[in-house]
């Protein structure tokens, strides 16, 4: 995994840099990491990952790609969360020794974006504007929700047989905060739907539910790591058990779209596809 980037900023960052790199023709928009407007290019996501995560034990200074495969071993379902993450492979992304290519590239992903996430930026405007509350620019990535997310058990858990899916007892929650720090019930900014003619499902300052049978709907755009959590504790106790989500997913491949765009190549929208990625996290048990 260490080959991996685990979070949509770096997509931000190899677009910044894509205009960076460019002749005085190219506009450097993002030297400065204004993020408005841009997404992350779901064409990237190759994998998921699963991972449970201690609450109570820190584990500050030891790499995540060490600490979050590791098989936990807990007292109680109350001692950990669920971390749900979209992990990117940088081999999948367009590059360039040309540094012309590179920025023009940048531009047509750039512009592509910004005409995809209008609607959104309006409603982001205006809710600052009304508010004079300053938040963060949520960034989405161009992927999303294509049918049933489901979480199962190999084991009976909430007195549903093995293999059942178990959205309807797990919350959905964000990352927070600058040490990517998990907050209970903590919201999200907005929620994005739809991929041809996208709209606002939720909008800036509107709750949104946490149920996370309710949560990824069909055509939600995605973001790039979630925290799942029981909305309260099973009764039955196994030394082990193996939780598995399967996620249907739509993929927008934005960057080669810029690409052929840059080579003259007749196209006006991203080619799309369909994938089911899955993930396994084993958790063990020493009840107290």
């Amino acid at each position: 995994m260490k080959h991996y980037y685990s979070s949509f900023l770096c997509v931000l960052s190899s677009i910044i840099m894509c205009s960076c790199q460019s002749d005085e023709s190219v506009p450097a928009r993002y030297w400065g990491g204004d993020a408005k407007g841009l997404l992350g290019n779901g064409g990237q996501i190759s994998a998921i990952s699963l991972y449970c995560i201690e609450k109570y034990n820190s584990h500050v200074g030891e790499p995540h790609y060490e600490y979050n495969p590791r098989v936990k071993t807990l007292n109680n379902y109350s001692d950990f969360y669920l971390q749900l993450e979209l992990y990117i492979n940088p081999s999948l992304y367009f590059q360039s020794d040309d540094s012309v290519e590179m920025g023009m590239v940048g531009k047509y992903e750039e512009d592509y974006y910004k005409t995809k996430s209008q609607f959104m930026v309006e409603e982001y405007d205006k809710w600052k504007h009304e508010t004079k509350r300053l938040i963060e620019w949520p960034v989405f990535a161009s992927a999303y929700v294509n049918g049933e997310v489901s979480i199962v058990c190999n084991k009976m858990l909430f007195g549903e047989e093995p293999g059942t899916n178990l959205d309807k007892y797990f919350n959905v929650n964000r990352y927070y905060g600058v040490h990517d720090m998990f907050v209970e019930n903590a919201g999200f900014n907005c929620l994005p739907i739809g991929i041809e003619n996208p709209r606002m499902l939720y909008n800036f300052g509107e709750e949104i539910p946490h149920d996370m049978d309710k949560f990824f709907i069909k055509g939600t755009w995605l973001q790039s790591k979630y925290y799942l959590q029981f909305k309260e504790l099973p009764t039955e106790k196994y030394d082990d058990l193996t939780l598995t989500v399967t996620f249907p997913m739509i993929r927008e491949h934005v960057r080669d779209y810029a690409v052929a765009k840059y080579r003259g190549e007749a196209i006006t929208k991203a080619k799309l596809t369909e994938d089911v990625f899955k993930a396994d996290c084993q958790i063990k048990f020493e009840w107290e």
